[in-house]
């Protein structure tokens, strides 16, 4: 209902009374559904040079799924709808070293250096694209597996300056 009234009038109102403007506003709506007819056919019966659908047959795919998921009313204020590839693991290992950078810049604040090498990059990237939330997932395994830890490294041990994070049969270690 919010989504309908700024579609419909360009404004929304909340409990007491103020408008605010989006009249001069893009709204983008990002979503899953439909990721599953990115993945192509492994099993059944199915030709030996058969690949993933083309881009139009996806589009369709989603569109149904749309159609069943959002009440039509809300669809047909939507201008477009955009198909995406899927995030690949380098993407995903790229929005990783940005999430990195941001404790980085964090960390500096505090006159502390974060070293991060490839291999733990690439099982935090392998273990957010694990949880089928797209990038969503990269924050939480970054908070998990870098943040909190060293939050509690660092009340520990408050005269280190310099941590490096690297990774020992798939898990994350922090050394000095």
């Amino acid at each position: 209902n919010l989504f309908l009234q700024i579609l419909d009038e360009g404004f929304l109102t909340d409990a007491v009374g103020k408008k605010i403007n989006f009249r001069n506003t893009l709204i983008l709506m990002t979503t899953t559904i439909g990721a599953e007819h990115f993945i192509a056919p492994k099993l059944g019966f199915q030709s030996a040079g058969s690949t993933m659908p083309n881009i139009e047959q996806i589009r369709a795919s989603v569109v149904t799924d749309l159609k069943t998921r959002f009440r039509t009313e809300f669809l047909n204020r939507v201008n477009e709808v955009l198909i995406m590839r899927p995030l690949s693991s380098q993407d995903i290992e790229r929005i990783v070293e940005i999430e990195i950078d941001e404790v980085r810049g964090r960390l500096k604040k505090r006159d502390l250096k974060l070293a991060v090498d490839a291999s733990a990059v690439a099982l935090l990237g392998k273990q957010a694209q694990t949880r089928d939330q797209g990038a969503r997932a990269v924050r939480t395994v970054v908070e998990e597996q870098i943040v909190t830890p060293l939050v509690r490294l660092l009340a520990e041990k408050k005269k280190q300056k310099n941590l490096i994070i690297t990774t020992d049969k798939e898990k994350i270690i922090f050394q000095p």
